[in-house]
């Protein structure tokens, strides 16, 4: 006769979902963005494939005039074709600070308070917002001090209008 915990013990299923399927990326798109950065970023390392991976991490449309007058010419970018790379690699980086505020964050508040499934959807909506909302309040921030809004005055604003 069997023991009785091998009796007792149940079948357990695989929860994953079959690899390349729609609630695969979507249950690891973090992990995904992640690993993608993680080869770009290692890619800049290697002397072989630094030019390429380069290209993921700066701008790239370059818009320099040369003129007689100034010999040192200062380098100018502007946007265009060529900032797709950057654009893409920047798109990884938010997928994955998002992945980390979710799964350290968020959810570990929520465990802590065990709301219902409707609370539970309007407080990780909420989070994520406040997460949007304190990264464009600092952005915002840095481009007053860039633009020197601050050692002007905020009249400078309504200046001309």
């Amino acid at each position: 006769m069997a023991p009785p915990s091998a009796v007792l013990k149940k079948k357990t299923t695989s929860k994953n979902p079959p690899i390349f399927s729609q609630e695969y990326f979507i249950q690891n798109h973090g992990d995904i963005a992640s690993c993608i950065l993680m080869v770009l970023t290692l890619g800049t390392i290697v002397k072989a494939t630094s030019s390429y991976c380069a290209a993921f991490f700066g701008p790239r449309h370059n818009v320099t005039n040369f003129d007689s007058f100034n010999m040192i010419p200062s380098a100018l970018f502007n946007y265009g074709y060529k900032d797709l790379l950057m654009l893409f690699s920047y798109t990884l980086i938010c997928i994955t600070l998002h992945a980390i505020w979710q799964e350290y964050i968020l959810d570990k508040l929520n465990k802590k308070l065990h709301l219902s499934k409707s609370k539970n959807a309007k407080f990780f909506e909420s989070g994520q917002l406040i997460l949007f909302y304190i990264i464009s309040v600092i952005l915002a921030l840095m481009i007053f001090k860039d633009e020197s809004y601050f050692q002007s005055g905020l009249n400078y604003l309504w200046r001309d209008y």
